[in-house]
């Protein structure tokens, strides 16, 4: 441990843990806006192939 009742990574319960590194950074109204438009236009791609999947295998 280090002085102050500080617990470093290495020495967390969970070992695993302690390669993790995350970082938390607040975004911005347009990151968010971008990363919206960019998980509606995945949600429409994926809609699009499991229609064609369907319709293949309804087809055969």
């Amino acid at each position: 441990m280090q002085g102050g009742g500080e617990v470093t990574l290495r020495e967390c319960r969970r070992p695993w843990m302690a390669d993790a590194k995350r970082t938390w950074v607040w975004q911005s109204d347009d990151e968010a806006e971008l990363h919206a438009i960019a998980t509606r236009q995945q949600s429409e791609i994926a809609g699009r192939t499991r229609l064609r999947v369907l319709v293949a295998v309804l087809g055969e």
